[in-house]
């Protein structure tokens, strides 16, 4: 932008070879700067392209099939990570999948409820609108009850897409084996990674409770992550009250036994609950039971 440099005045005899440099000189600066102009053009171009996101549309796309759209709304796509739980996240795939297509299309939606009205064709507006009614529910689905779904609705020439966090109880790969080769299925997964989990598997105590006996627990508590856990409190609540607490570390997918002990009273049942306070994951985070305490028998 500017030039500092101090030009030194010398004095020739004769400037006729230097009048000869000067114009030959300026044709390679004029050159130069068209050049420059050309690739400050390009740059502005590439950059208008680059926000304005065009694609080639894909002519092997079989416009023809009966589309359905997958939402796993179960429990544990119900986490929140702090940009939204991942029943939002699947939302909102959702909805660039149906607007990837032509406005004329329908789509049909299916979730874990299985309801009725989702066995009808809906428009891009309807469909939108019913994405964003989708809620958490407590009911699991896998992959080949989902299949048997889309195949009851229509059984040929259709294109699933499978929205979910591919969870092991779900998704079943060998049931895929027997999936029609004239339908389509594209598994889109959710996840995410880094978050640790801990999951209140199993109480076990003795089979006869006598009162004033020291009654012992047994839970199995597992870590379903790849990290470590440190420092993770396991609570103890017998009829809505605090009665104990232990401090657990639990390896990457590990699992441990952790005992309770407590005096039994005198009343015929005992509610207790054993919780931790884990986050993200909530859902799985209380374990209650009810134990019964056995009168004196006579022999």
């Amino acid at each position: 932008l500017f030039n500092l440099r101090k030009h030194k005045v010398i004095y020739f005899s004769s400037i006729r070879f230097l009048k000869e440099i000067k114009d030959e000189n300026k044709r390679k600066s004029r050159l130069r700067d068209v050049l420059i102009l050309v690739s400050r053009i390009l740059a502005i171009s590439f950059l208008v392209i680059a926000f304005a996101k065009p694609y080639i549309p894909n002519e092997n796309i079989n416009t023809s099939r009966q589309v359905f759209i997958y939402i796993d709304n179960s429990q544990s796509m119900d986490v929140d990570f702090g940009k939204g739980n991942l029943i939002n996240i699947a939302k909102k795939k959702a909805i660039k999948i149906a607007e990837a297509y032509s406005k004329e299309k329908e789509f049909y939606l299916i979730t874990n409820d299985f309801e009725s009205k989702h066995t009808s064709k809906y428009n891009i507006d309807a469909i939108r609108l019913h994405i964003e009614n989708v809620q958490s529910s407590p009911r699991k689905r896998s992959i080949k009850n989902i299949i048997s779904r889309v195949n009851s609705i229509h059984p040929t020439n259709t294109h699933l897409y499978f929205i979910s966090d591919l969870q092991i109880n779900s998704l079943k790969i060998d049931e895929l084996k027997e999936y029609e080769v004239n339908n389509k299925i594209s598994l889109m997964p959710i996840t995410n990674i880094g978050v640790t989990n801990i999951n209140i598997d199993t109480l076990f105590t003795s089979p006869i409770l006598i009162a004033d006996n020291e009654i012992e627990l047994k839970i199995i508590v597992s870590n379903q992550s790849d990290q470590e856990i440190k420092n993770e409190i396991l609570f103890l609540y017998l009829e809505n009250k605090q009665k104990s607490q232990q401090y657990i570390n639990l390896m990457p997918y590990e699992t441990k036994e952790v005992k309770f002990q407590f005096l039994n009273n005198k009343a015929k049942y005992i509610n207790g609950e054993i919780r931790t306070q884990d986050t993200p994951v909530t859902f799985d985070n209380s374990l209650f039971f009810i134990l019964n305490r056995t009168e004196k028998i006579n022999i």
